[in-house]
């Protein structure tokens, strides 16, 4: 991450948020992030403006920004749930519709909760360590076989039909275990823990 100046002739803010979002898609293509399409630059520019515009005019010279500040935004959307992802690539179409649109927001909030994602992350690391193999075919075969262990943590017990609780399970494991990649490469690229 940097910080940059970018000069603007005139007060056409057009252009300036063109030339704005060009600088945001090569940040993202450094990252290996041009790809997901869940990653917006209008909105990350939007995000991050409103970031830098919070304490504008405030006298404070104590306020401060950090890197994760910056990269939060990032990571939430791409732990965002939409029917597209990759993930649910397994699973048939109507399926995923389905289950999107009854489950997506217990989707988002358990792929998003720390204590849960290293929960699962440990217990996949640990089955992995045991096996050998691709790591996409790993995840898949955790997940299916696993996914019954985190039904009371899910909150999913409480549904009645035992083939969608399973649904919802898999595509939950399978979204942590993916993006959990995803995630370590832009800590990595930022250099987020240093």
């Amino acid at each position: 991450m940097e910080v940059s100046v970018i000069g603007f002739y005139g007060n056409d803010e057009d252009t300036r948020h063109k030339y704005i979002r060009a600088e945001i898609r090569d940040f993202l293509e450094k990252l290996n992030l041009s790809q997901h399409r869940e990653i917006s630059d209008k909105t990350l520019r939007d995000q991050w403006g409103t970031l830098l515009s919070e304490n504008a005019s405030s006298t404070d010279t104590d306020i401060s920004l950090s890197k994760e500040d910056f990269v939060w935004p990032i990571i939430v959307m791409l732990c965002g749930t939409n029917v597209d992802d990759r993930c649910f690539e397994e699973f048939e179409e109507e399926t995923v519709q389905d289950v999107v649109a009854e489950y997506g927001s217990i989707i988002d909030y358990h792929t998003q909760r720390f204590e849960f994602v290293s929960r699962v992350s440990f217990d996949f690391d640990q089955y992995r360590s045991q096996r050998g193999g691709n790591r996409k075919t790993l995840r898949k075969q955790f997940a299916e076989a696993h996914w019954s262990d985190y039904v009371e943590e899910l909150g999913l017990s409480m549904v009645s039909d035992t083939e969608t609780r399973e649904i919802v399970a898999q595509l939950i494991i399978l979204k942590v275990l993916r993006r959990k990649e995803v995630i370590k490469g832009i800590k990595d690229g930022v250099n987020l823990d240093n």
